[in-house]
């Protein structure tokens, strides 16, 4: 079971009940997969799972929101990376 849900997202990025549903559940899925490929291991550590929902949901923003040009996608990626050296510390 993801760790965020599609329902979070969704209000996360303000959208509408049910759309863009499959492409949030594919980048949620890629955002845990490259969590993992990046050494962070799930902890059952209510902050750590706090941070690391907030990982998940960054990069989930990044990527979905990247198809448009008023989005900062510098500063998303600097407040993702330093969360994934953070997790990786904690883990």
């Amino acid at each position: 079971m993801a760790a965020v849900s599609i329902e979070l997202a969704r209000e996360y990025l303000r959208l509408l009940e049910g759309e863009d549903d499959t492409i949030l559940s594919f980048l949620i899925d890629a955002a845990e997969a490259e969590l993992k490929e990046s050494g962070v291991v799930i902890e059952d550590n209510e902050s750590f799972l706090s941070m690391y929902r907030l990982a998940v949901l960054l990069h989930v923003s990044m990527h979905y929101e990247n198809r448009s040009a008023a989005v900062n996608v510098e500063k998303l990626s600097v407040s993702y990376n330093n969360l994934l050296l953070k997790l990786k510390k904690m883990g």
